[in-house]
């Protein structure tokens, strides 16, 4: 290896990476070398299977580790060190021709805490990601050593035989599926199913073919007291058992991952009195010829919410423990299940769903005690989820606090939980967001992170959603009251007054796409707060809105629609979109009408 020494450069220091190894020693000796960087590997066999040692001198770089992905993370880390180090030096002043970089000399010794760390991405509520975008997200989660990707999916695979269910949805076919796990592979990512199998399984429903198999075969009640199309099969009907079996054998198939989560949660219809239906129904699933030498994974809302299920779980079932606030019980939860000896991955969320501007702080300490909790209680590790309900309206930098915070804590692990902070996701967040690995993109970073703090600037707050934009989804309901009471017109200008300075942040954001999204989320954040001011000075409904006022505001929605159209096909499958608009050409509707649709519940309808 050709190098020559630069001497001491007292600005380089200290050196900050993400996640940040467990021990790195790094000198004042800094010497210039050429790229490609080239390492002797030493295998070492009592180095974690996940951990490596770097050696670095200017006569020689060695990587020692156990395993193929010990050395990858090496490098990896050894590619972020130098790029790091050589911004500072071209800051300092330090003349580099184009292929030269710029090391020190040192060591780092680096392992993971946890051997699970994961990020759910939702492909069923409208948005599929391209191809293209799947493997920009698989090279994400590579760089920030996250190792399990799951894509949940309700009807976004190309099942034969079932192409009703699909044919508008733009879904992955198992070729796409098989280039995606090789490409996952071979950056140590295990590409996992995540297909539900019991709840949240209208998308099929809503087909005659499939009405029969529903504990309910007609509309039923939401949460918010709207009528919705029923989301739960009936454990007892033997169809589902086939239709299951079906769809479980294709998907295991195209993607073979020896872990497969079959969802089990929310099987809304299921009453208190049918709950030992779970655990048949689990018995059956997993007695599936699919699932011979699989790890199962559930999620866990029903175990928490009906205890004496735990009883009859079968063995071997790993529970996936959801909670998605600062103060979600992850350690009573946890400890529940130790007790009874069930294996279990604790599940935060990115806070993006169902509130456009995320809920950075609320992310990152969910996301913090997950892990803490994991480690407390010898847990597999996290697995961070990002949805995508109600349309999928949050543009993707809105969810990459959390995914950014996954790879902080899940790497780092108690050393994360004790010093990881706003101003490290910051930073990080930056360098992810660059298209330069030498440059970060502080504006974009803080524009995102400032942006997930609107929400919090109201008094009325409620979990899993922002407060602020509720009447973005429901605009039948009147702002003021229910979820909204206490909103004032001065919170509202508050909001204003932040996003003028959000913006300002945005502008100078160095990737075009990121700047357009983020400036969208604040175009349709603006409209929501206006209209919310509007109703306030009235009776909270839309109807005590000047009609002057509302064909502002439908003009101004008209706006919004189109850039989404505009931005959706950048990162997604056009499949889904027209549903993804139908939240917004709902609102506009309202605004142009003065009355809105009082039974709006979303698009999805009975056939």
């Amino acid at each position: 290896m050709k190098s020559s020494s630069i001497g001491s450069l007292k600005e380089i220091s200290p050196l900050k990476l993400l996640p940040q190894p467990v021990s790195m020693s790094m000198t004042s000796n800094y010497f210039k070398t050429t790229r490609p960087l080239s390492a002797v590997e030493n295998i070492e066999k009592n180095i974690d299977e996940q951990g490596y040692r770097i050696q670095i001198s200017p006569d020689q770089i060695v990587i020692s580790a156990s395993s193929d992905q010990g050395f990858f993370y090496g490098k990896m880390t050894l590619e972020n060190i130098a790029n790091k180090i050589t911004a500072k030096a071209l800051e300092a002043g330090v003349n580099l021709l184009e292929n030269e970089v710029v090391l020190a000399q040192g060591e780092i010794n680096d392992y993971p805490s946890l051997k699970l760390r994961g990020v759910m991405l939702d492909i069923s509520r409208t948005k599929v990601p391209t191809q293209k975008q799947l493997y920009e997200i698989v090279d994400l989660l590579s760089s920030l050593k996250l190792n399990h990707l799951e894509l949940y999916m309700e009807h976004t695979f190309a099942y034969v035989g079932h192409e009703v269910v699909w044919e508008n949805a733009d879904p992955l076919t198992t070729s796409e599926l098989a280039a995606l796990d090789t490409y996952c592979k071979e950056r140590f990512i295990d590409l996992v199913c995540n297909q539900n199998s019991f709840g949240h399984m209208e998308r099929w429903l809503i087909h005659p073919k499939y009405r029969d198999l529903g504990i309910e075969k007609d509309l039923v009640v939401s949460p918010f007291g709207m009528l919705r199309p029923p989301t739960t099969i009936d454990p007892t009907n033997e169809g589902s058992v086939s239709l299951i079996a079906d769809i479980m054998d294709q998907i295991t198939d195209a993607i073979p991952s020896k872990m497969v989560n079959i969802g089990f949660d929310e099987p809304f219809e299921l009453n208190s009195s049918r709950a030992s239906e779970w655990n048949d129904w689990l018995t059956k699933v997993t007695g599936l010829p699919s699932f011979k030498d699989k790890d199962i994974i559930v999620w866990g809302d029903m175990l928490a919410g009906h205890k004496k299920l735990i009883e009859k779980l079968p063995e071997g079932v790993i529970v996936a423990e959801w909670g998605y606030e600062a103060n979600s019980p992850f350690e009573e939860r946890d400890r529940f299940l130790v007790e009874h000896q069930v294996p279990f991955i604790n599940c935060p969320g990115t806070s993006s769903w169902l509130s456009i501007v995320g809920k950075t702080n609320n992310c990152l300490e969910n996301t913090r005690e997950a892990t803490r909790n994991a480690l407390d209680h010898g847990g597999l590790g996290i697995l961070t989820t990002d949805w995508g309900d109600f349309g999928h309206l949050q543009w993707w930098p809105i969810s990459l606090p959390g995914i950014v915070s996954a790879g902080a804590f899940g790497w780092m692990g108690m050393r994360g939980v004790e010093s990881f902070q706003y101003s490290d996701l910051i930073e990080g967040l930056s360098s992810v967001l660059s298209t330069d690995p030498m440059k970060d993109d502080l504006n974009a970073a803080r524009a995102i992170c400032k942006i997930g703090e609107v929400h919090a600037m109201v008094p009325c707050q409620f979990p899993n959603l922002a407060t602020i934009v509720l009447h973005l989804y429901f605009p039948q309901l009147p702002v003021g009251f229910g979820l909204t009471t206490g909103l004032t017109t001065e919170h509202l200008e508050l909001i204003h007054k932040e996003l003028d300075e959000i913006k300002d942040l945005i502008s100078t954001a160095k990737d075009p796409l990121i700047r357009e999204e983020l400036s969208a989320t604040c175009s349709l954040v603006e409209l929501i707060v206006d209209d919310a001011n509007a109703r306030l000075l009235g009776d909270g409904h839309l109807a005590s809105v000047s009609q002057r006022e509302r064909d502002l505001f439908a003009d101004r929605c008209g706006d919004i629609i189109s850039r989404h159209q505009s931005i959706w096909k950048s990162r997604n499958r056009i499949g889904g979109m027209d549903e993804s608009l139908a939240w917004l050409y709902n609102l506009q509707s309202g605004y142009i009408s003065g009355e809105p649709d009082k039974a709006w519940a979303g698009p999805l309808k009975l056939l």
